[in-house]
């Protein structure tokens, strides 16, 4: 998918310099995946299409997802804080989350 994305781009270049002047601006987003909010997310999606099976899939893969931090110390002491509901990001270590 990158590679038809950077063909398509660098081809646009090419052309593009052909007749005029060409500028980029190319912006790396850290914790781009951290920010996705899961309503807005799901909204577009079924906006844009996509079909009952995916979605429900897609929305049933979203709720419901609680995290909490565990704290060690000298592995003595083990606290925990209490859960607290996942509303924006994707899931660390999925098959959709970043590497």
């Amino acid at each position: 998918m990158t590679d038809m994305a950077t063909y398509a781009l660098l081809n646009n270049i090419q052309l593009s310099l052909e007749k005029k002047l060409v500028g980029g601006i190319f912006c790396d987003l850290p914790k781009t995946f951290d920010c996705v909010n899961h309503d807005i997310l799901l909204q577009k999606l079924k906006y844009y299409g996509t079909t009952d099976v995916a979605f429900k899939l897609l929305k049933s893969y979203l709720s419901n997802r609680y995290q909490r931090t565990v704290i060690k110390a000298n592995n003595l002491n083990i606290s925990f804080s209490s859960r607290k509901i996942i509303k924006c990001g994707v899931p660390q270590g999925s098959v959709l989350g970043p590497f």
